[in-house]
Formats: C-alpha cells, sequence, structure tokens
C-alpha cells in the first residue's frame, strides 16, 4: 500500500454550457451542483488515474497565460504542467 491516491478533475464552465443549478440532497441535505459543466468536469476526473489531476483545454490556456505572463497568481502557485496527450470524452476535448 503506498496511500490514498487521488484523482482530480478541474473544468471552467462557459455561458454556452448552460446554468450551473445547486440543489439540496433530499436525504444528506447536502448541497449538489446539476448541469452541463457538472458533468463535464465529472467526466474529466474520472479519466485520470490516480494521483493526477486531469484539467480541460480552457484551464490549459488560462494556466499558461498566467506563467507565460509572469503574473502574481503564477508566481504564488508555482505548477508543473505535463502533457500527458488530448483525451477525447463524450461530452469535451481535454488536455491531460
Amino acid at each position: 500500500f503506498h496511500g490514498v491516491r487521488v484523482r482530480m478533475g478541474i473544468h471552467a464552465s462557459t455561458p454556452a454550457e448552460g446554468e450551473l443549478v445547486n440543489q439540496v440532497h433530499p436525504v444528506t441535505g447536502r448541497t449538489m451542483y446539476v448541469g452541463l459543466s457538472e458533468l463535464i468536469g465529472r467526466e474529466v476526473s474520472e479519466i485520470g488515474c490516480g494521483g493526477q489531476i486531469v484539467v480541460t483545454a480552457p484551464i490549459v490556456r488560462w494556466l499558461r497565460a498566467n506563467r507565460t505572463n509572469n503574473t502574481p497568481w503564477a508566481k504564488a502557485h508555482p505548477l508543473v504542467l505535463r502533457e500527458l496527450g488530448v483525451h477525447a470524452a463524450a461530452l469535451v476535448t481535454m488536455f491531460m
């Protein structure tokens, strides 16, 4: 056993994807998000293997722009961006 391996997906919604609605789950009382952007985010997270963070193409562009322009955000949040290919999902094409 080498510890817990979490996989994560990051997606930034666009107006074209429609509204993201939040609802309260009737049994647990937790907030749920429903909409196309939530579905895309869920699909993105399922693509990765344990320990990976998979992001959609708009996120890659945003990260690159911040790094290229040496923004205060980029200085405060150093990162390593490894492109392992472009993967097509049912709803979205993304970088991994």
